[in-house]
Formats: structure tokens, sequence, C-alpha cells
């Protein structure tokens, strides 16, 4: 069983790489790791040994942060794409926050809200701003993979309203491999209904280098319930929202800039 120490060691490179994308640069999230280290050390007990040690680390990182109250550069580390540095960059450091908790690593509304000290209402509507500022900038290169047709027309019309462009439209994952070969999407959006459709996206998430982002967003419940809310959830239409904040989450990711060198 490992220890407490052991299990925070674990998680400081993804707390580096965090810090960096925050606070926009290399040096300064660095900087800020080791100042969080050293108070760490002489207030050990400032992390609760009863709670989840990702998100308290995560947690009195932002609370040295914003007690410090160090400037952040406007700059994101790593991104290469100068519309992802500019859209990131702008944003207030709540704002920038929230973004990058969930998209980035992965926390949820709830979790963020915990790491902040905020509400998790406070988390959402700096998600929601943050989200219209990155696509008040960003203008994506989007290959839709769907398997009925006239889901994949509307699709594409709901992405190309929201100021992208559609390199292409498939309807398999080997088409969607050979299409982002020759394509270089910046993201690939999946909305696939048939069976073994899961696995197809975790296929295509192994194969291309573009983030792979589903849109539809099944919440199954347990047992015979389970299976009709999958059921239902490949009825309902995908919405313009969906889409739009599936597309904005991809875009904070460094795998999407990496998709983006590539085609340049």
């Amino acid at each position: 069983m490992r220890t407490r120490s052991q299990k925070l060691v674990q998680y400081l490179p993804e707390l580096r790489r965090y810090a960096r994308a925050l606070l926009g640069s290399r040096q300064s999230g660095d900087a800020q790791l080791r100042v969080m280290l050293e108070a760490l050390l002489q207030s050990p007990d400032e992390l609760s040994a009863r709670r989840d040690v990702r998100r308290e680390l995560f947690r009195f990182f932002h609370t040295v942060v914003h007690t410090l109250q160090l400037p952040f550069e406007r700059a994101v580390e790593n991104s290469t794409d100068r519309r992802l540095r500019d859209a990131v960059g702008a944003l207030p450091l709540r704002h920038r926050e929230a973004l990058l908790l969930t998209s980035l690593s992965g926390f949820d509304t709830a979790e963020a809200a915990g790491i902040l000290g905020i509400t998790k209402l406070g988390v959402e509507r700096a998600l929601a701003h943050a989200r219209d500022q990155i696509r008040h900038h960003l203008s994506a290169r989007i290959l839709i993979v769907d398997d009925q047709r006239r889901e994949a027309e509307r699709m594409e019309q709901l992405v190309e309203k929201l100021g992208h462009s559609v390199v292409g439209v498939v309807p398999s994952g080997r088409e969607a491999v050979e299409a982002a070969r020759d394509q270089h999407p910046e993201i690939v959006l999946a909305d696939l209904h048939g069976q073994g459709s899961g696995r197809t996206e975790e296929q295509l998430r192994s194969t291309v280098e573009a983030p792979v982002v589903s849109v539809r967003k099944a919440h199954p419940r347990r047992g015979a319930g389970r299976r009709a809310a999958a059921r239902a959830d490949a009825r309902r239409r995908v919405s313009a929202r969906d889409v739009g904040d599936a597309i904005t989450d991809a875009l904070a990711t460094p795998r999407a800039v990496k998709a983006h060198v590539l085609r340049g």
C-alpha cells in the first residue's frame, strides 16, 4: 500500500503541467510549484488526510497562488497555436483556472469548486464565460464521424454555424483514420450510434493525433434502467451547445495544439 508521500509524488508531474499552463510559462509554473512544496514541508497538515490526495494537492496549490497574488503571463506554455494562446491567455485567472481544471486536468465542476473554494455555480459561470471567449477567438478544422447520414449533415451545419471548418464527414472509424491522415484535423467530433460505438471511439483516440470528442454523454442508471437510459440518449438530438462545449474543451488540450502543428 502506498504511503501518503508516495501518492503526492505521483501527482506532482500533472500539477506541474497544470501550473505551467495556468501561470503562462514554464518558469512561472515551476517557481510557484516550488513555493507550494516549501509551504507544504513547513505545514504538512494543510492537506487533509481524510480527503482525496490529488484534489487536496491542487486545492493547496491554488491557496498558495491566491495568497501570494502573483502575476500570471498571458501566453500559455507549449501553445504554438497563436489563436489558442491568445484566447486562453486573455481569460481572467479564475476563468482560466475553471477551464484548465476541467479540460486539462479532468476534474468535474463539483471537484473544481472544492479546489477553488467557490460554489459549483461559480465554476459553471466561469466555464461559460471562458468557453464564450474561446469560441470568439478560435476557428478549428474538424472531422465529423457519424454513422447516421441525416445526423451527420445536421452536425456539419452546427459546426459551420459555430464558425469552424469541416474537413470531412465519414460514417466509420476506419474511414476516419484515413481522413485524419490526409486532412490533419484539429478535432475529431464523433457521434456514433451502432453497436460497438464506444470501442470504435477508443480505437480512434489511440490512432489519430487530434483529440477525439464524443458529443453524446450518456447518464446511465443501474439494471434495466441503464439500458433504457442509453437508448434514450441515442435518440436524443445533439444540440448546438453540446457541439460547442465539446469543441471548446478539446481546443484547450495540448493534443489539439499538437494536431495544429502537424497540419502546419
